[in-house]
């Protein structure tokens, strides 16, 4: 039993010693587990999910509203278990695409390269440098004078602050 849900029994793999169970869908860290063996409880012990795994991350424009999708594992399917911040600001409207393995949020406005992308479910964490925003991208720029001035360049993702 984990968290008062059943596990169920699969396989006695070595008598008296080792058992393959089905745990429950489930996430989170610190979960009780206990086992009742012909109506005698065990012990109680802690079991934890595995913690999110990233495999790639959708690059982000800069003004920050476009979403981002994030594909990988373990993210589980509540969306109010998740968590999902760049460079300590929060993602925001986060939603799972499919249960465990996509997941998507709208970023923060910003600019950067290899950035931290932290995901928390149920209080399980990852945490790596692997998100990027777009690259700056110029479109047109208006000519000048030979003598030199003034020109605007029109483009995207050059974010929010002028460099």
């Amino acid at each position: 039993v984990i968290n008062n849900l059943e596990c169920i029994l699969v396989n006695m793999t070595v008598p008296h010693k080792e058992i393959t169970v089905i745990v429950p869908e489930g996430t989170g860290a610190l979960k009780s587990l206990e086992m009742r063996v012909n109506d005698f409880d065990s012990n109680v012990i802690s079991f934890s999910y595995m913690a999110p795994q990233v495999q790639f991350v959708t690059r982000a424009e800069t003004n920050g509203t476009i979403p981002i999708t994030i594909y990988g594992d373990n993210f589980g399917n509540k969306t109010d278990l998740i968590r999902i911040e760049i460079d300590s600001r929060p993602c925001e409207n986060v939603k799972i695409l499919q249960s465990h393995s996509s997941i998507s949020c709208v970023p923060p406005a910003g600019t950067g390269f290899n950035l931290f992308l932290k995901i928390s479910v149920d209080g399980v964490m990852f945490s790596e440098r692997i998100f990027s925003y777009n690259a700056p991208n110029i479109r047109t720029i208006y000519s000048t004078g030979t003598q030199g001035g003034l020109s605007l360049i029109f483009g995207s993702n050059f974010g929010p602050n002028s460099a």
